[in-house]
C-alpha cells in the first residue's frame, strides 16, 4: 500500500473489507487489522488520537459486531507487549499462520474468552502487520457437547498447544485451565506428546483413551 500511493486503499476501505468478512459468519467474533508503525500508509501522525486509533496513530483496528447487523471499531490494546499479544508477535516471529491459546480479551467493555486465527501480512518477505478472525471459545464447547460418538458415551476434550483446556464435554469448568489439574504425574509426558503431535492410544480400567493432533490451516503447531 505504502509503495503504491496511486493504487492505495484507505484505512476506511480496509476496515469495510474486514467488516464484510466479519459479518459473513455468525460464529465470527472479531476481525483484526494491526500494522507496524507507518507500515500501512505512512500516515500514522495524521490519525493519532482519532476515532478508532490511539495516541500512536497506528492502523490497529479491531472490528466486532454491534448486535444489530453492523459493527464497532475499537483500537487494539496490548499489541506492543509480546507477552500479552501473542496474536501479533507470534505471526511476526514465525512469518506464518498461528492459532492462539485461549485468551481473555476486552470486547466493548466485556472480557471474552477467545481463540484467534491469525496470519501475517507481508510486503515481499518483510513483515508489516497481521490480520485474522477471533472466535469465542464457546463454539468449541458446543461442538464437543453435541458430539454423539459411541452413543454419546465418549468424553471429549480439546486441548491447546500449551496444554490448556479449550473444551471439555464432561467438565465445563476446566475450560481455560491447565491439563496439569487432571493429568497430575502424567503431565510432562502428555505435554511432550501434545507438542510433538504424537497420536497415542491406551486403556485404563474405565476407558479407552485416544489423543489425536489437530492442525489448523498452515499452522505448524498442533
Amino acid at each position: 500500500v505504502r509503495n503504491n500511493p496511486q493504487q492505495a486503499i484507505t484505512r476506511e476501505q480496509a476496515q469495510k473489507m474486514g467488516a464484510k468478512v466479519l459479518l459473513s459468519d455468525s460464529d465470527y467474533l472479531g476481525f483484526t487489522l494491526c500494522f507496524e508503525p507507518n507500515a500501512f500508509d505512512g500516515k500514522d501522525s495524521q490519525f493519532a488520537n482519532t476515532q478508532g486509533h490511539d495516541k500512536t496513530g497506528r492502523f490497529i483496528s479491531y472490528l466486532t459486531k454491534n448486535g444489530t447487523g453492523g459493527y464497532v471499531i475499537e483500537p487494539l490494546v496490548d499489541y506492543e507487549s509480546e507477552d500479552k499479544a501473542p496474536w501479533y508477535w507470534q505471526p511476526k516471529k514465525l512469518l506464518g499462520e498461528i492459532v492462539t491459546e485461549p485468551v481473555l480479551y476486552p470486547i466493548q467493555g466485556k472480557m471474552v474468552l477467545m481463540v484467534s486465527f491469525m496470519t501475517p501480512v507481508l510486503d515481499g518477505n518483510q513483515f508489516i502487520g497481521v490480520t485474522g478472525i477471533d472466535y469465542s471459545i464457546d463454539f468449541l464447547q458446543e461442538l464437543v457437547s453435541k458430539s454423539d460418538f459411541f452413543g454419546g458415551q465418549a468424553r471429549i476434550s480439546i486441548v491447546s498447544y500449551e496444554g490448556t483446556y479449550a473444551a471439555n464435554s464432561a467438565k465445563k469448568d476446566l475450560i481455560g485451565k491447565s491439563i496439569k489439574e487432571t493429568d497430575g504425574s502424567d503431565y510432562n509426558r502428555r505435554i511432550d506428546e501434545l507438542k510433538t503431535g504424537k497420536k497415542t492410544e491406551f486403556e485404563t480400567s474405565e476407558y479407552m483413551c485416544v489423543y489425536v493432533p489437530i492442525y489448523v490451516g498452515k499452522s505448524k503447531f498442533p
